[in-house]
């Protein structure tokens, strides 16, 4: 069924075609979505708070370097050895503590502005290790004056330096942190809306579907009445038919009675007809014997008399054979008359 140049099953295909692209589109944006917020959740809980966590270890490993640097020089000056060594053990502890927490954030930046952070905390931390180890080398010789100021003048400014950079580096990563908030809280904004958007072609897609199948369930309806009156007119036209075929069948019948008739008189006539024949052939040797007869009278006279006697009794036999001729004559005019009568009627 054809309306519109569109068929039924094509108007259908369509809209379950559109209908299954809305679905397909609607779910597709929606796994990118959940992929995209997962992986700036991912990004900004996973590497951007571990660079966080791993700026404040550096801070709080910085201040215990820092702690035991002034520690030693305490108890330099009250000349406890014991606990100049301990601090020298807590200072070592806290610089392996800085310099893993500065491998895995050297690892962890990607931007320019961090990579150098990270690269200036690297060599103050260096530096500080080397005035450290000068500034031991008198603590241990017990010369707190000396340690002193090399505290002062050349291990503080490393301290000061690696401060400002692990809050620059805090300052930037919660920066970053806003960025990456802001930039899901964009995406899921713009996803809602285009959800929404996807969902109102979806309507629409189902209010159309629901349009098509609704004029798909009228034509159908239509069609079945129109096939309904259809088989009422094919039963009507099939009786008329088997009425037709029962009259045509006695027709035929009475046809059938008429030939078996007519063919019985056909034999009946050729029967009359072979006799007729065969009297006919009778009469023509007879005729033959009745010249011979008079030839031989012209030829002699004197048998005149008894010819004539025998042509006397011949003639009477003529005449019966004549007669006869006549009957069959008669009777084959009367059988010809029938036939053509019945050959009318069975016409």
């Amino acid at each position: 069924m054809k309306r519109d140049g569109l068929t039924l099953g094509t108007k259908i295909y369509c809209t379950f075609a559109a209908l299954s692209a809305v679905l397909a589109l609607t779910a597709w944006f929606g796994f990118h979505t959940q992929s995209t917020l997962s992986d700036a959740l991912t990004l900004a809980t996973g590497k951007t708070q571990r660079k966080i966590e791993l700026a404040g270890d550096l801070n709080t490993a910085k201040s215990d370097m820092a702690v035991a640097t002034r520690n030693t020089i305490i108890f330099t000056y009250a000349k406890n050895s014991a606990q100049v060594a301990a601090s020298k053990v807590d200072f070592q502890r806290a610089a392996e503590t800085l310099r893993k927490s500065m491998s895995e954030l050297t690892g962890l930046v990607v931007t320019d502005e961090g990579r150098q952070l990270a690269s200036r905390m690297e060599a103050e931390f260096n530096q500080w290790q080397q005035v450290y180890a000068e500034l031991m080398q008198l603590a241990e010789a017990g010369n707190a004056e000396a340690a002193s100021q090399t505290l002062q003048d050349r291990a503080k400014p490393h301290y000061i330096a690696m401060a400002a950079d692990a809050e620059k580096m805090i300052e930037i990563n919660k920066k970053l942190v806003d960025e990456q908030r802001q930039s899901a809280e964009d995406l899921a904004g713009m996803s809602r809306w285009i959800m929404f958007l996807l969902l109102g072609v979806g309507a629409v897609v189902a209010v159309v579907a629901l349009a098509v199948v609704r004029s798909a369930t009228g034509e159908l309806r239509q069609l079945a009445i129109e096939l309904l009156e259809g088989s009422r007119q094919v039963a009507g036209a099939a009786g008329q038919v088997a009425s037709s075929s029962q009259s045509l069948a006695q027709g035929t019948s009475e046809q059938a009675a008429t030939l078996e008739e007519t063919s019985a008189s056909t034999t009946e006539i050729t029967a009359i007809t072979r006799r007729n024949a065969e009297n006919t052939r009778s009469v023509s040797g007879l005729m033959a014997e009745t010249a011979q007869r008079v030839g031989e009278a012209n030829h002699n006279l004197e048998e005149m008399v008894q010819s004539m006697k025998e042509i006397n009794t011949s003639s009477e036999k003529i005449s019966k054979i004549i007669r006869v001729i006549d009957e069959i004559a008669f009777q084959t005019n009367i059988l010809a008359l029938n036939a053509a009568v019945e050959a009318a009627r069975a016409g």
